[in-house]
């Protein structure tokens, strides 16, 4: 938690940001605290736990105007990682707040994590689910209203009230327990019943329904008309959704006004929300049934998954009674399909903004790419159950895709998704939709199970232009609706059939499409489109700041800044020049607050930790905090100052010796002014955008990590790394050999330069490093024999050369003490050859004799003597971290404990037996 000091401190910081916002009369902004827990309820009669919000469930409505920011602080309260998504909310530009795994690192159990989305020019119904691992199937969700803003008018006369309806399939037995069972192959089944709001059924029928059965009912007045919200939240069964008596018009869908048409019922497939205006014009004679009921199945047992909740007029005669409203054929496919169809766009009506929907000409664009994408029923690849489209059943990284892509990690993904099924078996990989930007693409779903599936596109509105039975061909695009097709964004596919849409990808981003039957999304059925716009937008947000890390990124996460901690106000860009400068005036007199440190007798500002302050927009030269002449610690990590390039007057702090500007988004030039600082031993730049950089010789540790740094790696760090201690060059795109005279310190301990395209040979002038312990050159292209001159480095515990082209045999060690204090050796994915190496296994003393001391971990404490840098800042230490694939499993090192041991040797053309010295490596914990 923040002390009362430093939330004095953030306290003027947003007074200050309100104060100017108000000013500039921004957009408005809502704030939510939301704990996702477990709560027991008996939906159906019986007690289970059930995922609620703030203790409720279903969770709060999110109710807001057009355009309006809001801000939710989710604190994770489950006993597994969770995400929230807001199905339907196109988060412009902005997919880091989408909510699933290929944009998110989820949030671990004890956590919390403030979302901060606007609802940019969209209105209409929505709601929102945990998207992780079947836990919509536990709850969870919620509704969201986007109202017009007050100068768009309605296309009809304002409802006398607002009605929320959530409908769904459910099932005694935990999410946990239907995962496991969809895992092996086992069909879900008949639902235990369906929910109306977190209701079982009204009982309508004593055989059919037991007793004691709580069920919702909703009251209205005579004569008043509702605009009844409807979405369909359930696992996998499409429903028809009825009220006795009483005529929907139907009127939005998802965020497009309708052409209105009254229907009887309408069938609202899974992931899809309706808005209907229902009138009270009935005599009221008794209550009426409002009724949920499955689709398309063709058991006996189904019978009883039927949702009844009741309508109750104030001036109601009694209860309600008779049979229920009849559905539509069970089977009738065609009527649910002329159905849908039927469903077209209100293109004179105005929506987010003033001009008509239909103003966006969709027939008349051409068509830039076309994608069939073809599913199947669940079929094992690999001996494990799995879905595809396209014959590609999707496997999520450990690395969100967004962040991979935003630090240039290769090898995360590919962008060489198929255009059509190929002629190849089925597969799981990560392949991404290489989308256009701008680009106006037509995909067809072609549905070859067994079961309605729906598909939902995250980022966008698309426009729903055909749909038939049998299979898609060219021919079919002459059934294509091209002036009025409804612009939606989740549709159905029937067995046995196809529906066309297209999408217009002007929303930069990387953007979910998937199905939204729980069974077969957790199962694989699922691809990304990664969407980049080719020209540089100042509009578009970079990484959050309170951004969490995980897989190769896992060693950036400060783990915690994120327990339970909750927000008070939004990261808002307006006028941060002024209030970084007020803050530092207010600083002068606050010596006491946390993150300030002045010197006890002068009472001079030494230190200044601004890190994770909220802080936006650029630093302006004249700013006050190039006035604190004598600040000797500064930190501005963690803020974001929009690719701003670094002030050329941070000289006028003659005397820092520690300065860190990771992850605040500056670009450009590191000033030469740097190089005047005489006193700086520690420089952190990692995380920022084409940082270029120069060299510093009095440095004892640089980080220019994952920045955008390419061309040669310059030969200058042999005369100015004498004093380093730490080199974190790692995840840029420098190319080239690795120059012989690029380090020759005897001081350095760490050196990282994986995730370049480094080639080559190794340079023997590392050799000279003699107090190295951590050598990473993992995924570069260095082609060489393995390195055994690098057994001289007697402190070397950890050695990464794998995605690389090294080759050869392993010969035999020249000693028997070769690499004595190696405890992890990672050489997998190169050319490697011969015999595995066992001669080596008897040098590895390290990997022998289990380790009983304290835990602790590989890093570098740095400074020791300064109290003011390890009490108040994160320069104090740096923790070494590696990737290792572990049976396909990608496990993501943060901190390397000094008790893990092990050998990755997978991927190469090694012969032979597995020697048995390897058993002398009792210690190790793993063998790959």
């Amino acid at each position: 938690m923040l002390s009362g000091a430093r939330r004095c401190c953030v306290s003027f910081f947003f007074v200050l940001v309100w104060w100017v916002t108000g000013c500039f009369g921004e957009d408005p902004y809502v704030f939510f605290d939301w704990t996702l827990s477990y709560i027991t309820t008996s939906p159906l009669g019986v007690n289970q736990k059930v995922i609620g919000i703030n203790g409720q469930f279903p969770g709060p409505i999110l109710n807001v105007t057009t355009n309006w920011n809001v801000v939710v602080n989710v604190k994770n309260e489950l006993d597994e990682p969770v995400l929230l998504t807001w199905n339907g909310i196109q988060h412009r530009k902005n997919s880091w707040q989408d909510g699933v795994l290929g944009t998110n690192c989820p949030i671990p159990a004890g956590w919390n994590w403030t979302y901060q989305f606007q609802v940019k020019d969209q209105i209409g119904s929505f709601f929102y689910f945990p998207s992780l691992d079947f836990q919509r199937a536990a709850g969870g969700y919620g509704g969201i209203i986007i109202n017009n803003r007050d100068v768009i008018p309605l296309p009809f006369a304002m409802p006398d009230n607002d009605i929320t309806i959530f409908i769904g399939d459910w099932y005694a037995k935990s999410h946990k327990k239907i995962r496991k069972d969809v895992e092996n192959g086992i069909d879900l089944g008949v639902p235990d019943g369906i929910l109306i709001n977190g209701f079982g059924p009204y009982r309508y029928d004593t055989t059919s329904v037991p007793g004691g059965i709580a069920y919702q009912t909703i009251n209205v007045e005579p004569g008043k008309t509702y605009r009844f919200r409807v979405h369909n939240v359930g696992i996998s069964t499409s429903l028809n959704f009825r009220i006795q008596n009483h005529n929907l018009l139907l009127v939005e869908t998802e965020g497009s006004y309708t052409v209105q048409q009254n229907y009887t019922n309408m069938d609202i497939h899974v992931g899809q929300s309706y808005s209907f205006l229902v009138t009270m014009d009935q005599n009221a004679s008794g209550d009426y049934y409002i009724v949920a009921s499955s689709r398309f199945v063709n058991s006996s047992g189904w019978d009883k998954a039927t949702g009844v909740a009741i309508l109750h007029y104030t001036n109601s005669l009694g209860p309600a009674s008779g049979p229920l409203p009849d559905p539509p054929n069970a089977f009738d496919t065609y009527f649910s399909m002329n159905q849908a169809r039927s469903i077209r766009l209100n293109v004179s009506a105005g929506a987010a903004r003033p001009n008509p929907q239909g103003s966006f000409k969709y027939g008349d664009i051409t068509v830039t790419e076309v994608y069939v994408l073809l599913n199947r029923p669940p079929e094992l690849i690999d001996g494990k159950w799995r879905t595809t489209l396209n014959g590609i059943s999707y496997l999520p990284p450990s690395t969100p895709l967004k962040l991979a892509q935003q630090f240039n990690i290769l090898g995360v993904y590919k962008l060489d998704f198929p255009y059509r099924l190929m002629n190849r078996h089925p597969k799981v990989d990560t392949s991404l939709i290489n989308g256009t930007y701008k680009g106006f693409i037509e995909i067809i779903f072609q549905n070859n199970d067994t079961a309605v599936q729906s598909y939902h596109m995250d980022g966008y509105a698309f426009f729903v232009v055909g749909m038939d039975f049998g299979v898609w061909t060219e021919n079919s695009r002459g059934t294509y609706n091209k002036w009025d097709g409804v612009a939606r964004s989740t549709i159905q596919v029937f067995p046995g059939a196809w529906t066309a849409i297209l999408v217009y990808l002007d929303n930069a981003g990387i953007w979910n499409l998937r199905t939204e039957n729980l069974d077969s999304w957790y199962l694989g059925q699922e691809v990304y489109v990664s969407v980049v716009n080719p020209e540089t937008d100042k509009s578009e947000p970079s990484v959050p700041d309170n951004s969490i890390y995980c897989g190769l990124l896992s060693s950036f996460q400060r783990d915690q800044a994120h327990r339970f901690m909750f927000s008070s106000a939004p990261s808002v860009s307006s006028a941060s020049k002024t209030v970084l400068s007020a803050l530092v005036i207010a600083f002068f007199s606050c010596c006491s607050w946390d993150g300030v440190r002045c010197d006890k007798d002068t009472g001079h500002v030494v230190g200044l930790n601004l890190s994770r302050s909220c802080l936006h927009g650029s630093i302006n030269s004249t700013s006050t905090l190039f006035r604190l002449v004598h600040l000797q610690w500064l930190s501005l990590s963690w803020n974001n100052f929009t690719g701003s390039t670094i002030p050329s007057e941070i000289n006028n702090l003659s005397k820092l010796s520690h300065l860190d500007l990771s992850s605040s988004v500056f670009s450009g030039q590191i000033p030469s002014e740097i190089l005047e600082l005489s006193h700086l031993e520690y420089l952190d730049l990692s995380e920022n955008f084409d940082v270029q950089g120069k060299t510093l010789n009095q440095l004892g540790a640089l980080d220019l990590s994952y920045n955008n740094l390419s061309g040669a790696l310059p030969p200058c760090f042999g005369n100015s790394s004498y004093n380093l201690v730490l080199l974190g060059l790692q995840g840029n795109n420098f190319d080239g050999s690795i120059p012989e005279t690029f380090v020759t310190g005897p001081n350095l301990k760490m050196i990282d330069l994986s995730h370049n395209k480094l080639q080559g040979k190794i340079p023997k002038s590392l050799a000279n490093c003699t107090s190295l312990e951590f050598l990473n050159l993992g995924y570069n292209q260095i082609t060489d024999i393995f390195p055994s001159w690098l057994e001289i480095l007697p402190e070397l515990k950890v050695l990464i050369l794998t995605s690389n082209r090294f080759h050869g045999v392993i010969t035999d060690p020249k000693r028997d003490f070769n690499f004595s204090k190696l405890q992890i050796i990672h050489l997998s994915h190169n050319l490697f050859m011969g015999e595995l190496p066992s001669k080596y296994f008897h040098c590895w003393n390290s990997m022998k004799l289990v380790n009983g001391s304290e835990l602790t971990y590989m890093e570098n404490t740095l400074y020791p003597s300064s109290f003011f840098v390890s009490a108040y800042f994160d320069f104090a230490s740096y923790a070494y971290a590696f990737v290792m694939n572990n049976r396909d499993i990608e496990l993501a090192y943060g901190k390397i404990s000094n008790k893990l041991t092990g050998i990755s040797l997978s991927g190469n053309k090694f012969t032979g037996e597995i020697p048995a010295s390897i058993s002398n490596l009792r210690a190790r914990q793993f063998v790959e």
